[in-house]
């Protein structure tokens, strides 16, 4: 019978948890929204009890899972399965002992990963990456994340941070990121910048662009998505803007396929459901700057398990751990 690991994918505003057996599929899962504002505490007996349901579903027809996967938006301490920095959660999890408190209240063994690095797998093993040897995986929404595929395996490299691919630099005068450098692709090209470049383009166009009007008006609802839905409906100012977001990206792309001529790059995140206003950038901005890396061998695919592949990548990381 196929393994089965218990998979859980914490994010900013909501914790999924499923069980996945070794194909990738998804048995059962359950979802629930999370506050901000929560203590850590709380926000881990909240993973431990959904947990504990999920093991004790009826509809896994007594199938037992041996092991648990927990992916977290942030720098942790892989071999201690500790937390030790989640930008967008209360406290920001300095020093969280996950590991051993789920461990201790489920007994059952439990890996700790990146939540980007589990998207990565995932999309390795089951989606748009299957089939590939060589993989970067990159998810850009409210920031810019990635993962490395090296040899039909996770990079981690040392420390385990390997794959922070929003913070290479594009340009050293560019605005400051979150993370103290200047000009990362994630200060750059992720949703704040875009909804940044938007707000200024309304602001400076006299009402000659859609992006207000897809808005109702409200600068305060302009969003990722807003910006590529008048892109695609052609309006000047959006199109102008996702093509800077693609560049961006391309050039940052770019640099990654000069170092480790992947075979396949899959994109996902919230922004990469703008489609082709973003993918035709990129790929534009490639053929122009890659000169060493066989390009036309170079898949430059979308993301093909939306919103599962935290999850799905987080339960395969334990599996594979065992």
């Amino acid at each position: 019978m196929d393994k089965l690991s218990l998979g859980v994918d914490l994010g900013g505003s909501h914790i999924s948890v499923a069980a996945v057996d070794s194909s990738g599929a998804i048995l059962l899962k359950e979802v629930a929204p999370l506050s901000r504002n929560e203590e850590h505490d709380r926000i881990i007996d909240q993973m431990i009890d959904m947990l504990r349901s999920l093991r004790q579903n009826p509809g896994l027809n007594g199938r037992q899972a041996d092991r648990i996967g927990v992916g977290v938006p942030g720098v942790i301490d892989m071999d201690r399965g500790v937390t030790l920095f989640i930008p967008n959660l209360k406290g920001e999890w300095r020093g969280v002992p996950l590991k051993d408190r789920i461990e201790g209240a489920l007994d059952m063994p439990m890996v700790l990963a990146n939540d980007v690095r589990c998207f990565t797998l995932a999309e390795f093993r089951f989606g748009a990456g299957k089939g590939s040897t060589h993989m970067v995986g990159l998810a850009i929404g409210t920031g810019i994340g990635g993962g490395l595929i090296v040899n039909g395996k996770v990079h981690t490299g040392l420390d385990g941070v390997a794959g922070e691919i929003g913070h290479i630099i594009i340009d050293v005068n560019g605005p400051r990121c979150g993370c103290g450098s200047y000009g990362c692709m994630e200060a750059l090209a992720a949703s704040p910048a875009i909804v940044s470049m938007a707000v200024r383009a309304v602001r400076q166009s006299a009402g000659a662009t859609k992006i207000a009007e897809y808005a109702e008006g409200d600068l305060n609802k302009v969003t990722a998505e807003t910006v590529a839905r008048a892109a695609r409906d052609g309006d000047f100012h959006a199109v102008e803007i996702m093509d800077r977001v693609g560049f961006y990206l391309g050039v940052g792309i770019s640099n990654l396929l000069a170092l480790l001529s992947p075979d396949c790059v899959v994109i996902g995140g919230g922004v990469a459901k703008a489609g082709e206003v973003l993918f035709e950038p990129i790929r534009k901005t490639l053929k122009a700057t890659v000169h060493t890396a066989p390009l036309d061998k170079i898949r430059i695919a979308a993301a093909q398990l939306g919103t599962d592949a935290g999850v799905i990548g987080a339960a395969t990381w334990a599996m594979a751990s065992a």
